[in-house]
């Protein structure tokens, strides 16, 4: 076939062309044949052409291979098309490439057109490199069906400013989970705000650390009610609106940590309501600053978290609160929490508190600074567990309103 002049094989017929044996097509210089026979190859012909043959094809000669033909070449030809013979593949011929031919593309060079052409098996086998050599034009042309079919590892290898809001507002939960703290700190708010309850409930406890202040204060409520206990680590409490907090559900909230409770401004932890209040750990309790909460949040404690409340604590209350302990709450206080009430505190002990105080809790009372009206709401069982010191602080006056049983 090389001792063939141009004349001689331009006088071939298109008959002649496609009997040709492969072996024959190989050896032959196509810059030698019509138009007319190169598109006469059959498939098997133009599998067999080599790199060199392939790049010597005109962008005619491309845009006119049939889609069977373009699906004949091997990765290495599609590889060596020249960005203007990529630019020359139609669109049906780019839709029907396999898609191990797809991973030899180079799609920096493909249109638009072509883009939107691939099906959504093309997309999913394009390579990570491929992905990021694209445009934001290129890949703004993938439609939701390409975009729900990439490979956690393909989305994430891409620039998220690249796609558009509703490219990205389509991810699957595999797809939201598989994003780098990169990425997501690459999202708009009107992304973030965009997100649905069961992408927000994807994302790790890395990625919501990673939000910045106004991308937290973007979720909306639905998204924090829907996420995780495990993922309530992640979340800088300090960004969120009290409406945030107020919709956060109480095993969240006893999902946090005493960091992100101690971070909390007091209009953030006067959102939380009594159930959530009430499912507070005891060991988050003793890590509150009690002046953040409101009376009413107080006045819900548990026993066990009053139990749970240091001395310092306890010496923040007001007498307005210790005023509205229950009978229940005050018997739960410890000998220590009792023997760190001011004396305006201890003033304000309800005579039906002390009265329910257990007998191993007296000797933590103040008792030189309880009102004589308090001293006989003592029984005489409490009484006989005062220490001589404590008796020893009481005026004449005052310990003649004791019940000193036999």
């Amino acid at each position: 076939m090389k001792a063939l002049g141009s004349d001689q094989l331009q006088a071939l017929s298109t008959d002649n062309v496609a009997a040709l044996k492969t072996s024959q097509i190989a050896a032959l210089d196509v810059t030698s044949l019509k138009s007319s026979q190169v598109g006469a190859f059959t498939t098997a012909q133009v599998g067999a052409l080599n790199t060199t043959q392939v790049t010597a094809l005109s962008t005619a000669e491309i845009d006119a291979l049939t889609t069977a033909q373009a699906s004949a070449l091997s990765t290495a030809a599609l590889k060596a098309l020249t960005s203007s013979q990529t630019a020359a593949l139609g669109t049906d011929d780019v839709a029907a490439l396999k898609t191990s031919q797809v991973a030899a593309l180079d799609v920096a060079n493909m249109s638009t057109g072509q883009v939107k052409a691939m099906q959504y098996q093309q997309v999913a086998a394009l390579t990570n490199n491929q992905l990021t050599a694209m445009s934001s034009a290129q890949l703004q042309a993938l439609d939701t069906e390409d975009v729900v079919a990439l490979k956690t590892s393909q989305v994430a290898a891409l620039d998220l400013t690249k796609l558009s809001s509703s490219q990205v507002g389509v991810f699957t939960t595999s797809q939201m989970a598989g994003l780098t703290t990169g990425q997501i700190g690459s999202l708009t708010t009107a992304e973030i705000a965009a997100m649905t309850t069961t992408q927000a409930a994807a994302l790790t406890t890395s990625a919501l650390a990673a939000l910045n202040s106004s991308q937290t204060a973007a979720l909306e409520t639905e998204d924090i009610a829907a996420l995780k206990t495990s993922q309530i680590a992640g979340l800088n409490v300090t960004d969120m609106s009290t409406s945030q907090v107020k919709a956060m559900m109480y095993q969240q909230v006893a999902s946090l940590s005493n960091t992100q409770l101690q971070a909390m401004s007091s209009s953030q932890l006067q959102a939380l309501d009594t159930e959530d209040v009430a499912a507070l750990k005891t060991s988050q309790v003793a890590a509150l600053d009690l002046t953040k909460l409101s009376s009413s949040q107080v006045g819900v404690f548990t026993t066990g978290q009053v139990a749970a409340l240091t001395t310092s604590q306890v010496g923040t209350l007001t007498t307005g609160e210790i005023a509205a302990l229950t009978t229940a709450q005050a018997a739960a206080l410890t000998t220590n929490a009792l023997h760190a009430l001011t004396s305006s505190q201890t003033a304000a002990l309800e005579t039906e508190d002390i009265a329910a105080l257990k007998t191993s809790q007296i000797t933590g009372l103040n008792v030189g600074n309880m009102s004589t009206t308090q001293l006989e709401a003592l029984s005489s069982a409490q009484v006989a567990y005062l220490s001589n010191a404590q008796v020893a602080t009481l005026s004449t006056d005052q310990i003649q309103h004791l019940h000193i049983g036999a």
